[in-house]
């Protein structure tokens, strides 16, 4: 008999951090910018407050963001973008591969690293 794998690992903050972390990526919150209101960014993702606490939490504890009294900017370190931009490329992937087991297809996915 199969054991049930239900994912529920990834919450509703993780995808609200990782669409942040995509628009510093497209450019949408530059590397040095301040990111808009709290109040601004829980309308235009449509989400609560507390998610977008912990969305916010998550990226300034991978670095990603920084708070001080003005608000909450996006990292001008380069090399903290590149790091967690493989981080999620490695989670995604892992992700994929246990989803083709599921269905009895076995695939090595590898992307390279076009920083290294």
């Amino acid at each position: 008999m199969m054991n049930w794998a239900i994912d529920t690992k990834e919450r509703l903050y993780q995808k609200l951090a990782d669409e942040i972390f995509f628009r510093v990526l497209h450019g949408e919150f530059p590397p040095g910018s301040k990111l808009p209101s709290r109040t601004v960014l829980i309308k235009e993702a449509n989400t609560s407050q507390d998610t977008l606490r912990k969305a916010l939490v998550q990226l300034t504890v991978q670095k990603v963001l920084f708070k001080t009294r003005q608000g909450v900017y996006v990292t001008s370190d380069e090399q903290v973008l590149k790091k967690v931009r493989q981080q999620y490329i490695e989670r995604t992937i892992s992700k994929c591969q246990s989803a083709l087991k599921k269905v009895n297809c076995e695939a090595n996915i590898q992307i390279e690293n076009e920083f290294e």
